[in-house]
């Protein structure tokens, strides 16, 4: 049996009082035209990242049963 499914991610903001169009606004210049999609991982090196650099200093372990 073969499956088909659409490939996604989902991704779930909780709280109270958020502003519901704040992830869209930091998150849609990170989507690709299905031009650029198209181009390939190649082409899509040469785009500028268009989302905020990580703090890593605060980085930490998490506790995890996990292997890595």
């Amino acid at each position: 049996m073969v499956l088909e499914a659409a490939l996604s991610q989902e991704l779930v903001f909780i709280g109270v009082d958020l502003d519901l169009g704040e992830p869209r606004r930091r998150l849609d210049p990170a989507l690709l035209t299905d031009e650029e999609f198209a181009a390939g991982p190649e082409y899509w090196r040469t785009l500028e990242d268009p989302l905020p650099v990580w703090d890593t200093d605060e980085l930490h372990e998490h506790a995890s049963s996990f292997p890595r």
